[in-house]
């Protein structure tokens, strides 16, 4: 029995400036289809690795042992990355781009100045296999989606390399019929808002698409 819907991701899953998001974003409205509460973990500007490092937090350290969820993961892109800053006692968005240019952050310089794209790409598998093996463990109900960007700016590019091929276990336990892919279509001919991200039609959409991969894996009639 699933008792809970809980998304992580980034804006899109956050479901940045769509009005009444917490209504009309698409893990409100899958909640609602299945008549559950929803926990929302997204933050705007995040990476996978905080996708990550939040998932388990909230395992572990907030939630109850009651609660049976239905977790759907965002992915963001593969190359944000968070850091830990004393001041603010947190963590926070270090990187978003591929560019030095007018950056003074000197954490954030340090980063990008030893940019590595295999360095990120391995790391994004490296969460992706963490977070499903700890659904997994707990027998949890998931899916997971790169709803921010494919993993095609990396992974594609090193499958039929050496490298690929030492990979290529990791790549099919995580990229299996639990994860979505394929995004784009539900995006393709819609509008965005001005900031860029997606609109009520948009959201309408991909809560039917995730209502029936629901319905297929975990709700059998």
């Amino acid at each position: 029995m699933i008792t809970h819907l809980i998304t992580n991701g980034c804006s899109y899953t956050y479901c940045q400036n769509l009005t009444d998001r917490e209504t009309n974003g698409w893990p409100y409205q899958l909640g609602k289809k299945l008549g559950i509460p929803v926990i929302n973990l997204a933050k705007p500007g995040s990476g996978n690795d905080y996708i990550c490092r939040s998932t388990y937090e909230y395992v572990y350290l907030e939630m109850l042992p009651t609660i049976k969820p239905l977790w759907v993961i965002g992915w963001s892109q593969y190359w944000r990355r968070e850091g830990w800053f004393n001041k603010k006692n947190d963590y926070d968005v270090v990187i978003q781009a591929k560019s030095i240019k007018d950056i003074t952050n000197s954490y954030q310089r340090l980063v990008l100045e030893e940019w590595n794209t295999e360095d990120h790409g391995r790391k994004t598998l490296l969460f992706k296999t963490q977070v499903k093996t700890l659904f997994e463990l707990r027998q949890d109900s998931y899916l997971m989606i790169d709803i921010c960007s494919p993993d095609e700016d990396y992974f594609p590019g090193i499958k039929d390399t050496a490298l690929g091929r030492r990979l290529q276990p990791m790549l099919d336990y995580v990229y299996d019929h639990r994860h979505l892919n394929g995004i784009s279509s539900v995006r393709h001919g819609l509008n965005t808002l001005p900031c860029g991200h997606d609109d009520l039609e948009f959201h309408n959409r991909f809560s039917e698409i995730l209502l029936g991969k629901v319905k297929e894996f975990y709700l059998p009639s």
